[in-house]
């Protein structure tokens, strides 16, 4: 077939833009693929390991330092499901088996199913900056003279069910999130 002038332009800059979006299709495809893995409805866990991530040498009131106090840590967790609900109990199931992983973009799903992973707690995310600018951690002035000298900042327990949300970090990582409220505790001295 035979193009004028105006034609030519026109298709070669057709085929041009074709070549262009196939070269483009694979970066596409996986930036689908990613963000469709944010798509997941929160869902119940239980935390199975809590490893401290982020430390603080602890100044107290008295002038003792508590070296490498934690403020925040990373929680494997096992999916669960709520089986039932009475005046004297809640019973929590399993799932199938659960493999879990110290890598926070590494998650295991089965049948679409979240089965295991890493967890961060939003509230413990702002304790450093908190603590040193404040002397803050989780509300509490733990720099204060009424601060308890056997006490120390607690995140999660082993054994507690989370409400927990996916999402997808800018660099492509699966993360999940749950907010809740830490605590301090101790001995008094």
């Amino acid at each position: 077939m035979k193009f004028g002038v105006i034609d030519e332009v026109y298709m070669n800059t057709l085929s041009d833009a074709v070549d262009e979006f196939l070269n483009m299709k694979p970066a596409l495809q996986e930036a689908i693929a990613r963000s469709s893995k944010v798509k997941s409805r929160p869902f119940f866990a239980r935390i199975t390991k809590v490893t401290a991530s982020d430390k603080i040498d602890l100044l107290r009131f008295d002038g003792t330092t508590s070296a490498n106090t934690p403020v925040s840590w990373v929680y494997e967790w096992e999916t669960r499901q709520l089986e039932t609900v009475d005046e004297e109990q809640v019973t929590w199931g399993t799932t199938e088996t659960t493999i879990t992983s110290q890598d926070v973009s590494n998650t295991v799903e089965l049948s679409d199913e979240i089965v295991s992973g890493i967890a961060i707690n939003l509230a413990e995310q702002g304790n450093v900056a908190t603590y040193e600018s404040e002397g803050i951690v989780f509300g509490v002035n733990v720099k204060g003279e009424i601060y308890p000298a056997g006490f120390t900042p607690k995140g999660a327990n082993v054994g507690d069910v989370v409400w927990l949300h996916k999402t997808v970090s800018m660099d492509g990582s699966i993360v999940f999130f749950f907010d809740r409220q830490g605590t301090h505790d101790g001995n008094c001295s």
